[in-house]
């Protein structure tokens, strides 16, 4: 047993030095000299000139450069503002546009006045029924034709109104 141990080792030993011998041979030959260079006639020191550059000749002229440049993204402002109304309303008029500077306080649009307009007179036509109806009840109030209860509820309809 020890002595195929003995010959597996040397068998080991034989094939690594093989290996060695190997990779230094590969190595040697990958430092030969190229194709190039061993052709006769060539030194292996000797240089190699690159080879000619193409180039094209272009006469300079005056020429206005476009300024406009076309490019994608987002623009944001450096100030924004959020625009309300106090009331509810259709735009009738915008009197500023886009890009245009506003200040603090500008009118910037004006709604359609005909419904806040026939609102109003809705309004005026409740107080006037409701002073008309307090103004019955305190003259039914002094002959006694309605109570005193009848004549709060009217004074109060007026107040609301």
């Amino acid at each position: 047993m020890a002595h195929q141990s003995h010959i597996m080792r040397k068998q080991r030993k034989s094939l690594r030095d093989s290996l060695y011998v190997g990779i230094v041979m590969l190595l040697v030959a990958g430092c030969g000299p190229s194709e190039e260079t061993s052709r006769p006639g060539k030194t292996i020191n000797e240089p190699t000139a690159p080879p000619p550059l193409q180039v094209e000749l272009v006469e300079v002229k005056a020429a206005e450069i476009p300024r406009r440049v076309e490019v994608t993204g987002q623009v944001a402002a450096v100030y924004q503002a959020t625009l309300s109304s106090r009331i509810q309303g259709t735009i009738e008029n915008i009197l500023v546009r886009e890009g245009h500077q506003v200040h603090k306080g500008q009118t910037l649009v004006l709604l359609d006045s005909r419904d806040l307009e026939a609102e109003l007179a809705r309004a005026k036509a409740e107080v006037e029924n409701a002073r008309a109806q307090r103004d019955r009840m305190a003259e039914l109030y002094q002959k006694d034709a309605v109570s005193k209860q009848e004549l709060e509820n009217a004074t109060r309809g007026f107040k609301v109104a």
